[in-house]
């Protein structure tokens, strides 16, 4: 029998429309899960910049009147939806599952998933978001609500993988938040955020970790306490970026012992722990210093949180709440949203972002 040769000039072309349907979904399901929606911010709300007194009379200052939106189908997908009429069938809805969603705030968060239904929050998969405190007033002043409330206002709410990118500090490490206040933020996030609901691994974003020794081992304790009380054995928090201690104020307390004023006892003895870490670890520098050659230019993730195997991490609504947020929580969000009389500050104002920029 003859050998016939196919002339490859003839051969019809592989695309992906010729492929195996599963090779197809796979393919779809590796572009779908490396698309990233972006949010577009709402309405920016915060101080004046010439309001030096956060505790005096506000300013407000808004560029404009409406919420964060979304359309129902985002830019990223109708231009995937354009390769051709099989892919955007193939595409079809599925797409929601499988993107990440970039909030560009914690209020931006809120006002995206206020409009959705509880079917579509229950099937957001992966989020990204930049967890900047929004400041409510109250009947005392004020009071921050972060990610770590927000989460609770979401019974449903089961996400693979929640990214925060905390924007207190700049990828060198160095505090952007006024008055030192960062190093307090970090501090502060990663006593609540690791122990919340709403996500199966929880992927926590900043510049070089700022914990000291003593709050590393409180959150030790918290890990601890918490694989006991909710029998999650596998519960892990790891610590997978780079660590420098660091503590607010610190050249105003070295400055009070050395004038003979003194401090707190509290205070005494975490300089004494930052002193004796930076004395293990000569290759860091010294506190407060920022070594140009370690300068990164993008934030790295510091601390992985992985929820247990058999864990039921899906948001119950039951987390506790003080009378504020939970007015938060059951009002008309759209119509606090909109008015100018609860949230007052995104911490989103200008000056807090121009310092952020400037220490990249």
């Amino acid at each position: 029998m003859a050998n016939v040769e196919v002339d490859s000039a003839h051969k019809p072309p592989t695309t992906i429309l010729t492929l195996p349907q599963e090779l197809q979904d796979d393919i779809l399901d590796r572009v779908l899960l490396s698309t990233t929606v972006h949010i577009e911010e709402g309405t920016r709300r915060d101080f004046s910049p010439d309001d030096e007194d956060m505790f005096g009379p506000l300013k407000r200052k808004l560029t404009n009147t409406d919420i964060s939106r979304l359309s129902d189908l985002p830019h990223e997908i109708a231009s995937l939806k354009l390769v051709c009429r099989q892919f955007a069938k193939t595409v079809g809805g599925k797409w929601h599952s499988k993107v990440t969603y970039h909030f560009p705030s914690t209020i931006s968060f809120i006002d995206i998933l206020r409009q959705w239904p509880a079917s579509k929050v229950s099937s957001l998969r992966y989020a990204y978001i930049r967890n900047f405190d929004c400041i409510i007033t109250n009947d005392y002043g004020f009071m921050g609500m972060d990610i770590s409330s927000a989460l609770s206002f979401f019974p449903g709410l089961q996400l693979d993988t929640l990214t925060v990118d905390n924007m207190a500090l700049a990828p060198s490490g160095q505090n952007v938040a006024n008055r030192d206040a960062g190093y307090s933020i970090i501090h502060f996030e990663l006593e609540r955020l690791p122990f919340t609901n709403g996500w199966k691994t929880l992927e926590y974003l900043s510049g070089p970790l700022c914990l000291l020794p003593s709050q590393q081992r409180e959150s030790e304790a918290k890990v601890a306490q918490h694989k006991t009380e909710k029998e999650e054995c596998d519960f892990h928090l790891d610590i997978v970026g780079t660590v420098r201690p660091q503590l607010g104020h610190l050249a105003e307390f070295r400055e009070r012992i050395a004038d003979g004023s003194g401090v707190p006892p509290w205070v005494a003895a975490q300089l004494v722990e930052l002193d004796e870490w930076y004395a293990k670890h000569p290759e860091a520098g010294k506190p407060g210093e920022f070594p140009a050659k370690e300068v990164k230019e993008v934030k790295e993730v510091t601390v992985r949180v992985q929820r247990g195997s058999k864990a039921n991490y899906a948001e119950d609504g039951s987390g506790s709440h003080n009378s504020d947020e939970e007015l938060l929580r059951s009002s008309n969000w759209m119509e606090v949203r909109k008015g100018e009389d609860k949230i007052i500050d995104d911490s989103m104002h200008t000056p807090f972002r121009s310092r952020a920029e400037q220490l990249k």
